[in-house]
């Protein structure tokens, strides 16, 4: 094999070049068409996919999280508007005191006092107690008293006291009438209120 040969000089001349060509290709970054470069794109396109793929898996969930949210903040509006309509405007403490009387006729008690006190401030309500001293039968002042408890609007008893009226001088109401029945009650009934800014909203 002689290197002054043409055909030999080709052939060498054919393998230098398909390994320039070969280098540049594989081992080159010099074109944007080289393995190299390509298998650094396609690395970077990979871990950009897998970024992304977990930024969607995170928005999904968030969107499932906002669903969940949406549904909790529709349910606490409806909640909002029923305390609307369980919590009457301070003007509505006249209706409430008829429909105390109301309750007492109903249960067959008699009432021996009703007496609002003065509005107190809350945050976001007021609240009112009223006196109560009623007497009757034991078993329908009891009556009476489940109604108030389990009245359309929100009411807060305390301080409930009861007492026979078994001696003479407890059965004499301030006209100085006989009293009816066996037992008195007394407590103290609070009513709340909304606001003025929030009443009727």
């Amino acid at each position: 094999m002689s290197l002054q040969d043409p055909t030999i000089q080709r052939r060498l001349f054919a393998v230098l070049i398909a390994a320039l060509l070969g280098y540049l290709y594989f081992g080159s970054t010099l074109f944007p068409f080289c393995y190299r470069v390509r298998k650094a794109e396609v690395t970077r396109l990979e871990m950009e996919l897998t970024d992304q793929e977990r930024k969607i898996s995170i928005a999904m969930s968030k969107a499932g999280r906002l669903e969940v949210l949406q549904a909790a903040l529709v349910k606490l509006e409806a909640d909002w508007r029923q305390v609307e309509e369980l919590l009457p405007r301070e003007e509505d403490i006249p209706a409430f005191l008829r429909e105390v009387a109301r309750l007492a006729t109903r249960s067959g008690v008699k009432i021996d006092l009703l007496q609002p006190g003065p509005t107190m401030a809350g945050e976001g309500f007021k609240s009112r107690s009223i006196e109560m001293k009623v007497h009757g039968d034991y078993h329908r002042v009891g009556r009476f008293l489940s109604h108030i408890a389990n009245a359309q609007r929100v009411i807060r008893t305390e301080g409930l006291t009861l007492q026979t009226l078994s001696a003479t001088s407890v059965r004499k109401n301030v006209q100085g009438a006989v009293k009816d029945g066996s037992v008195e009650a007394s407590f103290k009934a609070t009513l709340y209120m909304l606001e003025g800014s929030h009443a009727g909203s």
